[in-house]
């Protein structure tokens, strides 16, 4: 137990009973320790820095003999003539040190600056040839505990006292009369009991690096690594190494400008000096404290992600191996993860950086690391994108264009990928298959890689096109002139296996609504998923359409009783009745189904799925009200209710139209316009307000409030006049008269009420018809032209929204759909296998309409409830089955890696989707985006001018040092007797 509970200094260290040679279980994200340098040296940032044959690639290497080095003696016994305290200020700031007196020169030397006046000070002090260690050393009480009547004593020597106040020249005097490996020199930690004063557990702590890093010492840091690279992968007793201390304190001491440089030279030039990126804390394996749990088993970049970590967040890709060797790393993909889950602007960060250090050389890297995740099995790289995608679906969206590649071709001389093929919707075509590897399969094929190649069992000049790329290779019109679909194209696949996942789709689904965010759905690789699902779930938006228009039919002709000439019902009240019934049973199986998994399965919020079914519900509970009314609809009520359910059903099927390509994005382009214009609606009400009240104090008695507010709203909205003269004396020429033979408006026969409305009403029409209404008129325009690109992508999200409502529907269970599979089953053939069953309840339902309820009619002419009921509960099984034959895919009929498949256009574009007429509309973006660039560069240039500034006040005044000793000099010459 230390200081480390508390979260205050890492240098305290800690008490450890178990043996240091103990195996310890390390982290997930791990690797081996050490890195080499370059090929092209240490500062060759655009080559990468990993040696092929480096263990980190697991390549196995013969352990080289480590040079034998001098250690402090492991006792907290200090030399005779200690002192207390032996130094003018407390040792980091916050200990009193007990030791050596020496300390306080070291530390009068450490302010002094320049070489000479360092030498001239410390030289007559200067120790005797020799190791010196035991001599110049001090200790220090880092922590008490009451409890066990322990405290911990930590021993530094001299060399940690001057790294942790920066002065680099002590450090070199210290290495020029000390031992030559005084930089290494680990601080000794030990327990020690405050009975019997007897001292514990003694081991190596803190090395010279460390100190100066805990304190944010940069430049002397830098130099203790020059000239003693080993310290880079020395850690302390808890088993951190520098990049270890630097993920937790992040140089906190360094003022926010000058920390991003700081870091920057400080990460590289550690992993230069080979210090681990992969190297995972082993110690504190006895201890359950708040820090331990921390940073127990973890790397520097797991430590820097907490939350209590103070390592600027915008920065950790300097702790990363993909960011540092992005060609050879094989943890792009994991870091991703990692980072996503603390900042995920971070992660773009990352992915911008090595793009531009590794441009071109990242993508197999990724592969090969994707394809090393799908081998391990349990689908743990499809939860590893899916945890990324959902704290950071910019980056993640940018992790799947660099998964994006060329498939391997396997007879490239006759199944070459195609160049030109007919596009459908003149954008892509994608299918989701599994490695097809046929009956000459090979020892070298790989499940994991997609091939394009040919299965057909028969080679033959008259052989099929490739099974599941065939309608890749569409055949071209003859007639040159019907080439309006053809396009020219490329064809890629998705290196992410099983993407097309429930999970993915929703988080898609979830995106935020502003540019940023909703950018994603231009990618090409998000666009394909999204129109992979809809494939799938096409012909059940369709089943689901059909079913809705045949329901609002049933219901308008409910509402309307359309009868033949004979006066008979040409559809029976019964049969609409129990249409009415299997909906609600129908939809309230649907929306119970998806309220209860939307959460375990989606990960959608209970919330958020109210949300997206909302309307659904709304619709549902009206149709209720409607099946608990008397009929037939002839009282007012029930007119009234039928009415509002088919205007509540035709809005429902308006939205539904949404993901249609012709109509969606309009429709979604003038629904998000009326987001913006809130502000001024609430406006033009508080407006409205203020006249209400205005008129209905000088109404006529005669005219109730209702009259008045109507009246009103025609006058301000629909600038209509007549709705002014109604409530004012604004007919001046008794235009009511000639026209009803009475004035709407007397006013009493008061010229006060008369003169004093009509001002009212002139005021109010001008104030709303010239101003707010032309107004509102022009902002909606505006916002509408902002909408309209942002609604094609929101086209997209609602696809996917759509998608993930159609998945959490009840569906056939899973081992079901495997034994059909294994039986040989294709989706098709399933499909109609599983519809036949709904068939026998349809015919149940309409044997109770047209033949059991006559028969029972006949019993009781007044009770139609419970017929109904039969028939529609016997209709809605024959949905459900239906439905859940519908929602069959390939994919569910057996357990292999599928990919994902795309054939797009060549001249495909990020910003095709937007229209030529908000053209400004992308420029104002462009030059945001251009200003923020501006601003960054600006902070950066700004951060090296501080640190240019420093360095050059730095070299003035050793200059001036340099110009005083010269004149000095001259002066002595001078007064020599020649």
């Amino acid at each position: 137990m230390d200081v480390h509970m508390h979260g205050s200094d890492p240098e305290a260290g800690l008490i450890q009973e178990e043996d240091a040679d103990r195996e310890v279980p390390v982290s997930p994200h791990a690797g081996p320790v050490g890195r080499p340098n370059g090929p092209n040296g240490p500062n060759d940032l655009n080559q990468p820095l990993l040696d092929d044959a480096h263990d980190a690639f697991r390549v196995s290497r013969s352990r080289e003999e480590k040079p034998h080095r001098s250690h402090l003696r492991r006792s907290l016994e200090l030399c005779d003539g200690s002192v207390q305290p032996c130094t003018k200020d407390p040792f980091y700031q916050r200990y009193v040190l007990c030791g050596n007196p020496m300390l306080k020169k070291i530390e009068h030397a450490c302010r002094l600056g320049g070489g000479e006046a360092v030498s001239k000070y410390l030289d007559p002090v200067a120790p005797e040839k020799g190791d010196t260690a035991d001599k110049w050393e001090a200790l220090y009480v880092s922590f008490r505990d009451p409890q066990k009547r322990t405290h911990v004593e930590i021993k530094i020597h001299a060399v940690h006292l001057a790294a942790s106040l920066g002065s680099t020249t002590v450090l070199q005097w210290l290495v020029d009369h000390c031992s030559p490996d005084v930089l290494c020199y680990q601080s000794i930690l030990g327990t020690v009991c405050e009975e019997n004063g007897e001292t514990t557990d003694c081991r190596e702590h803190y090395t010279p690096l460390l100190a100066a890093l805990f304190m944010s010492q940069v430049e002397t840091a830098i130099w203790i690594l020059e000239n003693a690279p080993t310290s880079a992968t020395l850690a302390n007793a808890d088993g951190m190494s520098p990049l270890h201390i630097i993920g937790w304190t992040g140089l906190p001491s360094i003022s926010a400008e000058l920390r991003t440089a700081a870091l920057e030279r400080m990460c590289h030039t550690l992993v230069e000096k080979k210090a681990g990126l992969l190297t995972t804390v082993r110690g504190l394996q006895s201890r359950e404290d708040e820090f331990a749990k921390m940073i127990r088993n973890k790397t520097p970049l797991e430590i820097a992600v907490g939350q209590k970590s103070s390592f600027p967040k915008q920065m950790l890709h300097l702790l990363t191996e993909a960011y540092h060797y992005p060609a050879q790393s094989r943890r792009l993909f994991i870091e991703m993860n990692i980072i996503a889950k603390a900042n995920p602007a971070a992660c773009v960060e990352l992915l911008g950086k090595i793009q531009e250090r590794a441009p071109n050389q990242v993508q197999q890297s990724l592969r090969a690391e994707v394809r090393r995740l799908c081998v391990v099995g349990t689908n743990s790289h499809v939860n590893m994108f899916v945890e990324t995608l959902k704290m950071s679906p910019i980056a993640a969206a940018k992790l799947l264009v660099l998964l994006m590649g060329e498939p391997r071709v396997a007879d490239p001389q006759r199944y070459h990928l195609p160049l030109y093929t007919v596009l459908p919707n003149r954008e892509m075509i994608c299918t989701y298959q599994p490695v097809e590897l046929g009956d000459d399969v090979k020892e070298t094929d790989d499940l994991f890689i997609p091939i394009w190649k040919n299965i057909a069992p028969n080679k033959s000049a008259a052989e099929p096109l490739p099974l599941w790329h065939r309608e890749f290779r569409r055949n071209l019109p003859s007639d040159p002139l019907l080439h309006t679909d053809v396009y020219e194209v490329k064809v890629k696949v998705l290196y992410l296996p099983d993407i097309l996942n429930l999970k993915v789709v929703s988080i898609l689904s979830m995106v935020w609504n502003n540019w940023d965010n909703m950018k994603v759905f231009s990618e090409i690789p998000i666009r394909a998923i999204i129109a992979g699902f809809w494939r799938r779930y096409a012909d059940e938006w369709r089943f689901g359409m059909f079913w809705a228009t045949l329901l609002l039919m049933a219901i308008i002709a409910l509402g309307l009783r359309i009868t033949d000439p004979f006066g008979n019902e040409v559809v029976p009240e019964l049969f609409i009745r129990s249409l009415i019934v299997a909906n609600l049973f129908f939809e309230g199986a649907n929306l119970t189904y998806g309220f209860a998994l939307c959460r375990r399965r989606a990960e959608v919020p209970h919330r958020t799925y109210l949300y997206f079914v909302s309307f659904t519900v709304v619709n549902w509970c009206a149709l209720l009200i409607l099946a608990l009314t008397e009929y037939p609809i002839k009282t007012p009520r029930a007119k009234v209710l039928a009415a509002g359910n088919i205007l509540l059903r035709c809005c429902w099927i308006v939205l539904e139209f949404r993901v249609v390509p012709v109509v969606g994005p309009l429709i979604i382009a003038v629904l998000q316009s009326f987001a913006p214009m809130i502000g001024m609606f609430a406006f033009m009400g508080m407006m409205f307000v203020t006249f209400a009240f205005t008129f209905l104090t000088m109404k006529d008695d005669n005219r109730s409030i209702t009259y008045v507010l109507l009246n009103l709203y025609q006058a301000l909205f629909l600038t209509d006049s007549d709705g002014a003269e109604s409530i004012s004396g604004m007919d001046i020429g008794h235009q009511q008269t000639l026209d009803f033979g009475a004035e709407m408006y007397t006013g009493g026969g008061n010229s006060w009420l008369l003169t004093a409305t009509t001002a009212c009403m002139l005021f109010a029409t001008s104030s709303f018809s010239l101003v707010l209404l032309n107004l509102t008129i022009g902002m909606y325009t505006k916002f509408y032209e902002m909408q309209e690109p942002l609604a094609r992508l929101g086209f997209q999200q609602c696809r996917a929204r759509i998608s993930v409502m159609f998945m959490l529907r009840p569906a056939l269970p899973a081992s079901f759909l495997a034994k059909i599979g294994a039986a040989g089953y294709t989706a098709s053939a399933a499909r109609w296998a599983v519809s036949i069953l709904a068939l026998p309840f349809f015919l149940l339902s309409l044997l109770v309409v047209f033949v059991l309820e006559p028969a029972y009619h006949a019993y009781d002419a007044h009770d139609h409830m419970h017929t109904s009921i039969l028939a529609g509960f016997c209709l809605s099984i024959s949905l459900l089955i239906l439905q859940s034959a519908l929602l069959i895919s390939n994919s569910d009929l057996d357990q292999r890696h599928r990919f994902l498949w795309v054939s797009y256009r060549s001249d495909y574009s990020d910003n095709l989707y937007i229209n030529q007429d908000v053209e400004l509309t992308q420029l104002k973006s462009e030059l945001r985006d251009a200003e923020r660039r501006q601003s960054a560069e600006i902070n950066r240039q700004s951060q090296e001018i501080a640190r240019l500034s420093k360095d050059v006040k730095d070299l003035s005044q050793q200059l001036k040092k340099a110009h005083d000793l010269l004149q000095s000099a001259d002066r002595d010459r001078s007064c020599i007797p020649q």
